[in-house]
């Protein structure tokens, strides 16, 4: 059996241009040992049990997230009874993940998606946009504004990957399709440098509560790298902002192409010195996942069912078809044996 604690977040502050923005979601002061298990994506707590979803309590948006999974100790019951003084909610049990049946003595390196995988791009923009709305007095919904602005991306994406347009920074295709939604829904004016710092909050996106913790955790057993959609510079500033304990930055920038291009995922092999077979490409997205398989890498599949915020539809199921699936980065240590 493991204890899960529920709703136990101390505050995190992120500074933007714009302000303040308080979250509680600093799983480091959370007490766990080696073999916590983390799921979520800051914005609350969701049971999950199958397909099935608890419904939203009155003012809490829930998600898989802020549970840690603890033995069941006495040491742990004291941390549990803590939690409830604190926060009010029951502790709850669950079994711990299983860490059995694979075999990972060839894996020597992991390769992250980032954008989705590690980070929580749509709150991030949701965030940072409400203390924009508070410093300009606007009433601009940014969530309707994350939600169309990352839906814009893959046309231009698949534009570049086929050859369309030619090879551009990510960065500015992502700037091309701002542009595009703030003119079609007319949020308010915004001076040019206030435009450029929206587009830069790709490289201030906020970590789901595992992201950190799990890839400490992994970085004891396996090189780390990103192979991210994303421009160098973005993917650097961010590893330095958020502290991401990388041993490497690749991006697609490098092979001048888009994944799921087969020379993005050549990189890693390339830059790694290893076969592509020793390497596990990491990610929440099955295409990524598809196209790094087909060049031999192994996979694992991180379920993000918020990606895309409360009402975004993505395909969060494990797969069989990947070698691992995991709830969060804990859990992929646990099954990695990391």
């Amino acid at each position: 059996m493991a204890l899960l604690l529920r709703n136990w977040r101390p505050k995190l502050t992120t500074t933007s241009k714009f302000g303040r923005v308080e979250r509680h979601i600093d799983v480091d002061k959370i007490p766990r040992s080696d073999d916590t298990i983390l799921y979520g994506n800051g914005q609350g707590v969701l049971r999950q049990t199958g397909d099935q979803q608890l419904a939203a309590q009155p003012a809490k948006r829930w998600s898989r997230s802020h549970e840690v999974g603890l033995p069941l100790s006495r040491r742990n019951l004291i941390a549990a009874g803590a939690a409830l003084a604190f926060t009010g909610f029951p502790p709850i049990f669950t079994r711990p993940a299983n860490a059995q049946g694979y075999d990972t003595s060839t894996i020597k390196a992991l390769v992250f998606d980032v954008i989705g995988t590690c980070t929580d791009y749509w709150s991030t923009i949701v965030h940072e946009g409400q203390v924009i709305n508070r410093e300009k007095g606007l009433n601009v919904d940014w969530g309707a504004v994350a939600t169309a602005w990352h839906g814009l991306f893959p046309p231009g994406f698949a534009d570049v990957l086929n050859g369309r347009r030619p090879w551009q920074s990510l960065s500015s295709l992502r700037r091309e399709a701002l542009d595009k939604v703030m003119n079609e829904q007319g949020p308010g004016e915004f001076t040019a440098d206030e435009m450029a710092h929206i587009n830069s909050v790709w490289q201030r996106l906020e970590l789901w509560p595992d992201t950190l913790s799990g890839l400490q955790r992994l970085k004891r057993s396996y090189t780390l790298s990103t192979l991210s959609n994303a421009d160098m510079a973005d993917m650097v500033k961010l590893a330095k902002f958020r502290d991401l304990p990388w041993d490497l930055i690749m991006t697609s920038e490098l092979a001048q192409s888009v994944k799921p291009s087969p020379k993005v995922y050549q990189l890693a092999p390339q830059f790694l010195g290893l076969r592509p077979d020793e390497i596990m490409m990491v990610a929440c997205h099955k295409q990524d996942l598809q196209a790094a398989k087909a060049q031999g890498m192994r996979t694992a599949f991180i379920s993000r069912p918020l990606e895309a915020g409360p009402s975004g539809q993505v395909d969060a199921k494990p797969d069989p078809q990947f070698d691992l699936n995991a709830a969060s980065f804990g859990e992929l240590a646990d099954l990695l044996k990391a």
